[in-house]
């Protein structure tokens, strides 16, 4: 459409080039316009490498070798290329990811690349190429605790125990999940770090002034949970870091729970593990964890992760209730476990949830011989796709697995609901399990071998 209006002949005629190449990426770049190298030919040429190699890592890469001797491709366009191919290597499990990845010039490397680079390194167990990658500190978003986590134990596996040690010592100071893998590598103690939020009353005024915060706080009064939460989406976009989380302590002593979660998530304010991490409807949570056989911060902490309390709960793909349960999963678990569930509406109620909910987390449970990895990445993702992810041949450290998912959504699931599980055993207070007991070794699908 655009190319239409262009005036000068020459864009035109690019501009056709250009659009015949993207449907065809292999033979379009034969023709003769191509034997002259210009600015626009090579950047049509490196757009056809770069959609070859999302179906077809090594015609690209053949594709490249070959143009890469017929045109004088400046540094932008050698990185350009060699990211495309790098990450199209990753993502396809190809056998020579790790080579192309190390390939990826440093000026081009993200964080997508980097992470593709842990997950890949992790999974090959290429230590070495993962110590080097991770020299400097990441230069994307990637998470820093988890950056250094795995170039910790990079170290490890290459003996470097001391160097190891250090990491591990500093990131065992922080409330995270990578936190806690570090201090059971050096078998210390967990660190809560809870701080609790204080306000004052001239902070509470402030807040109780605005009328936005009236409104929202009546009509939750009022169970008018719809109109509630836009007053109060309204609200939390024109407030600082600090109002955001005097905000959260109000709504919490309303019992407005999910949204002082969410408020204080929208803050980045984490320290106030009571508002956090509520405990509510422990009867019921503790009763079934009993009648299930489960601990009752692991169901708490499948709750949190999976609606943090928002009762009325719906996700787009149609779950429903504190335990975001789909319709049909529901049924079938129902009819297993003999429960009544007249109608798909009834998940929405907190005790006909929990009462299913609990029986199907335990299902997986069972299923997966007590794996609570594999229990809560089925719960998110699916059993059949847990089966398919299960390694061939022997046994794999869970923390590897975990951070190979192929599914971003299910491996930062079965992260959070595994930190949550400890913090809630915190909060309830038991003995707290490390992670390292909890998070057991991954069996390979095709025997019947332990780990």
């Amino acid at each position: 459409y655009l190319s239409r209006m262009l005036k000068n002949s020459d864009l035109r005629e690019a501009a056709d080039h250009w659009i015949v190449i993207h449907a065809d990426p292999i033979s379009g770049p034969k023709k003769p316009y191509f034997s002259q190298d210009n600015l626009l030919v090579r950047e049509i040429i490196v757009h056809a490498v770069c959609r070859i190699a999302r179906t077809n890592v090594d015609k690209a890469t053949a594709a490249w070798n070959e143009y890469a001797s017929l045109y004088q491709f400046d540094a932008n366009e050698h990185g350009r290329v060699r990211r495309a191919l790098g990450i199209a290597a990753a993502s396809r499990n190809h056998d020579k990811r790790i080579t192309l990845l190390d390939q990826i010039p440093n000026a081009y490397v993200d964080d997508i690349v980097e992470k593709y680079r842990i997950r890949v390194a992790i999974k090959d167990n290429a230590w070495e190429e993962l110590v080097r990658w991770t020299d400097s500190a990441p230069v994307g978003e990637t998470d820093s605790l988890r950056w250094r986590y795995w170039r910790a134990r990079a170290l490890q596996n290459l003996n470097h125990e001391d160097q190891a040690e250090i990491i591990f010592r500093e990131l065992a100071k922080q409330r995270d999940y990578y936190g806690f893998l570090s201090a059971d590598q050096i078998n210390l103690d967990y660190q809560m770090n809870d701080y609790p939020i204080v306000a004052s009353e001239m902070e509470i005024a402030e807040i109780m002034e605005r009328p936005g915060i009236l409104r929202a706080r009546e009509l939750f009064r009022l169970k008018m949970q719809l109109k509630a939460r836009r007053e109060w989406r309204h609200e939390v976009g024109q407030l600082s870091r600090r109002q955001l989380e005097v905000t959260a302590y109000i709504i919490n002593t309303w019992g407005w729970y999910d949204r002082a979660i969410f408020t204080l998530g929208k803050a980045r304010s984490f320290d106030d593990l009571k508002i956090r991490f509520p405990i509510l409807h422990e009867q019921l949570v503790r009763r079934f964890a009993v009648k299930r056989g489960l601990d009752a911060a692991v169901l708490y902490s499948i709750i949190r992760t999976e609606s943090a309390f928002m009762q009325d709960a719906r996700s787009p793909a149609g779950a429903l209730g504190l335990m975001q349960i789909m319709p049909a999963t529901g049924r079938e678990t129902a009819r297993r476990i003999g429960a009544k569930l007249a109608r798909t509406h009834d998940l929405l109620d907190p005790s006909k949830n929990v009462t299913i909910g609990s029986a199907y987390l335990k299902q997986m449970l069972t299923r997966f011989d007590g794996s609570f990895s594999m229990a809560a990445a089925a719960y998110n993702a699916g059993p059949h796709r847990v089966r398919s992810w299960r390694p061939k041949n022997g046994c794999v450290p869970a923390d590897i697995w975990i951070d190979t998912i192929p599914f971003t959504e299910t491996r930062r699931y079965v992260r959070r609901a595994s930190f949550y599980a400890t913090v809630y055993q915190w909060r309830l207070k038991e003995t707290i399990e490390p992670l390292a007991a909890r998070l057991t070794n991954i069996a390979p699908r095709s025997t019947k071998q332990q780990c």
